[in-house]
């Protein structure tokens, strides 16, 4: 074959000698994103619920070029798309109540009440309208009895009023006390005291969920029988002048000292101010008189103050309760999951926070087994391996110098073809 026929059929398929400078260039311009990729990974080492990210390579070529060609070749390297790898990071106790942990397959679900995020950051706060909310402000969504999916907000855990009905009393009266009556007409709580052999204090809750205090007063007034008598302060009944009898009673016991009359006292229409109007049963059946010195052991009343949220607990199954500021627990909601059905398909956004691209499921953990549990005062640390990101960028300088070798030699050469000329 002569030199003319060489030309006519392999020219348009010999790459130009500068090519390969286009080749280098891409290498450099990939292998630099890559680091760049890297670097976001070590910069968000201690960022919670944090996922590492790759950079995925992939080549070349030109889609006019023939691949059974043998006189093509590639045109270098580019950059596909940036892979999150989810995966469970380690674990780090805070003791913070408001530090969620969700392990398993699937992520908190928050919203800034138009579009649904997904985050596996669990450092969420509580802002100043009660709401639970991450550090960009979005709030955490959860299921509530009803099956609503709702903003979680601590403030409706709180308790409504509930006026006390019914007092149960466990005390003991001396029976060595000695003998005495009440006066006829007592003017203050000092001329009741003063005759009596025992006094304390009930504690219970009016209609609006106020405290109110019931004075108790017992006298002995003869072997085996003692008057019980029930006072109010008089301004908290809306009077004024001397302590307003609520209510008395005559108690019986045996030579063995169990009570045998009057188990149960019922005090009726006490007028507290403001309040509506109580009526109040009060169980004796835990009164004993023994030889030993009087006291109460328990009241347990059905009253109910009005409560405050104090503390957070969250369930294995993702139940987050709160324990109210009378020491009861109220159930607000169950924390929603969101289930994609490919995680590495996700796209990142700013605060730690992913948006589903191919479909989001936001299930309720309470009622389905979803492989998921939850727990509290404690936090997932981000999943990036120091090591293991230096080796990468260890080897990315080496592919980033070898592509800065192809560049330069491609240099050299042109440099070669240019003297050719003079």
């Amino acid at each position: 074959m002569n030199l003319k026929d060489f030309r006519e059929k392999f020219s348009s398929k010999i790459m130009r000698l500068e090519s390969s400078l286009y080749v280098g260039a891409s290498g450099l311009l990939t292998h630099g994103k890559a680091l760049s990729v890297v670097a976001d990974n070590v910069a968000n080492f201690n960022t919670p619920g944090f996922k590492k990210n790759r950079l995925e390579f992939a080549d070349i070529f030109s889609d006019s070029q023939s691949k059974f060609d043998a006189f093509t070749s590639g045109e270098g390297v580019m950059s596909s798309f940036v892979r999150t790898i989810i995966s469970d990071g380690v674990q780090e106790q805070t003791n913070r109540p408001l530090d969620f942990l969700l392990q398993g397959k699937g992520f908190f679900v928050v919203s800034d009440g138009v579009t649904n995020y997904l985050t596996r950051a669990g450092n969420f706060a509580v802002d100043k309208e009660g709401f639970i909310v991450t550090l960009d402000g979005k709030r955490l969504l959860g299921f509530n009895a009803a099956g609503e999916l709702i903003p979680l907000n601590i403030r409706q855990a709180t308790l409504d009023p509930r006026a006390t009905a019914n007092l149960t009393l466990a005390m003991n009266l001396d029976a060595t006390s000695p003998i005495t009556a009440f006066p006829a007409n007592p003017a203050s709580f000092n001329d009741i005291a003063a005759s009596s052999s025992f006094s304390f204090t009930m504690e219970v809750v009016d209609s609006l969920g106020q405290p109110r205090s019931i004075s108790v007063f017992l006298a002995k007034t003869a072997p085996n029988t003692w008057e019980a008598r029930f006072y109010a302060d008089p301004l908290s009944v809306g009077q004024t002048g001397a302590p307003v009898l609520l209510g008395n009673s005559v108690l019986q016991f045996s030579n063995f000292g169990q009570l045998i009359s009057n188990p149960q006292i019922v005090l009726n229409n006490i007028q507290w101010q403001g309040a509506a109007p109580m009526n109040l049963t009060i169980n004796l059946r835990g009164v004993t008189q023994y030889a030993s010195g009087s006291v109460v052991y328990s009241q347990v009343s059905d009253g109910q103050t009005v409560a405050e949220p104090v503390q957070i607990s969250l369930g294995s199954q993702g139940q987050l309760s709160i324990l109210m500021s009378n020491g009861s627990s109220v159930n607000l909601a169950t924390l929603a999951v969101g289930i994609v059905p490919s995680e590495e398909l996700l796209k990142r956004v700013s605060n730690n926070l992913f948006l589903a691209t191919d479909g989001l499921e936001i299930r309720n953990p309470g009622l389905e087994r979803l492989g998921v549990s939850f727990s509290n005062g404690v936090l997932e640390r981000s999943t990036v391996d120091l090591a293991e990101e230096f080796l990468n960028i260890i080897t990315l300088q080496r592919g980033f110098e070898a592509n800065s070798k192809v560049i330069t030699t491609n240099q050299n050469l042109v440099q070669v073809a240019l003297n050719m000329v003079k």
